[in-house]
């Protein structure tokens, strides 16, 4: 719940505040984790103003996919990067755990809704959303979304 109270929050319009909020919380959760966080973010990116929508859309999928790998990748790094191409954000979560095969979780009944979710939020926002995963290989969600 305080996730999209900050997010409707106007203060927070500017991209620097998200990506300092993001960092954060994925500092403290791989702290707690003993979890090799690499972290980078474009300097281009801080002055962004976003829409409330895209600041909450591209926020909870950046948490989805942190805490996807925190859970069940088994990983010992993970690195986030956050830049501009063009008039595209784009979003990497890559860690180097055990990957998944992505239809044995899609047919799984008793499986979570969080792959769903981050394809649904990605919609919302007529971004782009890609999941690379293997077994043993690791897995590497990709948001690209339009900022203009």
């Amino acid at each position: 719940m305080s996730d999209i109270v900050w997010a409707i929050n106007p203060k927070n319009d500017s991209f620097e505040k998200m990506l300092s909020r993001m960092q954060n919380l994925a500092a403290e959760l791989c702290t707690v984790k003993n979890i090799q966080l690499h972290f980078t973010a474009d300097e281009k990116l801080n002055q962004l103003q976003l829409s409330m929508e895209q600041r909450r859309n591209i926020y909870l999928i950046f948490k989805e996919a942190l805490n996807n790998a925190l859970k069940y990748a088994g990983c010992g790094n993970i690195i986030i990067e956050l830049k501009k191409e063009n008039n595209l954000l784009v979003l990497s979560v890559k860690d180097d755990g055990k990957g998944f095969n992505e239809m044995v979780v899609a047919e799984n009944k008793s499986g979570g809704n969080g792959l769903k979710n981050m394809r649904h939020r990605a919609a919302e926002i007529n971004g782009e959303l890609r999941i690379d995963t293997e077994e043993n290989k690791g897995t590497h969600i990709l948001l690209k979304t339009n900022i203009t």
